[in-house]
């Protein structure tokens, strides 16, 4: 019966030393999360809101937020921001929103720049001389 014991208890404790810790470090995690500039907060009104701005837009902003609020945007409403980002990247952002007789329509652009980055090897750490840059883009259609 001891044996046994000692047995199952020998399993349980290499199960749980040889398990995911050791294997967690040759896990790569590139490439599986994409579009994480839409998390950054666009309009200066929902800045100041601390982005709490889901229902409370009427503006062309909404497409952003929430674009089924564009149905309460009573005139032709366009807005255009442009955001200075951490680390020399920017980000720029115009929407248009016109109301119908049947609804109201909108179209808005969201773009994320880098600024050019200088390409640096193990051999040239001061860099190559070479440069390169990043950027992503959504564009998005509404109707509500």
């Amino acid at each position: 019966m001891k044996t046994i014991k000692f047995l199952i208890t020998a399993i349980v404790l290499l199960a749980s030393v040889s398990g995911s810790p050791l294997q967690a470090q040759n896990v790569s995690y590139a490439g599986t999360s994409v579009a994480n500039f839409l998390k950054i907060g666009i309009g200066a009104r929902a800045a100041g809101m601390g982005e709490a701005y889901m229902t409370a837009s009427r503006d062309a902003f909404s497409q952003f937020w929430n674009p089924g609020t564009i149905s309460r945007v009573e005139n032709m409403s366009l807005a255009f921001t442009s955001i200075n980002w951490l680390v020399d990247t920017q980000v720029n952002y115009v929407g248009v929103v016109l109301p119908m007789t049947v609804g109201t329509f909108g179209v808005d652009v969201d773009y994320f720049g880098t600024g050019d980055i200088e390409e640096t090897t193990v051999q040239e750490q001061d860099g190559t001389g070479r440069f390169f840059n990043a950027s992503d883009m959504q564009v998005g259609v509404s109707y509500a």
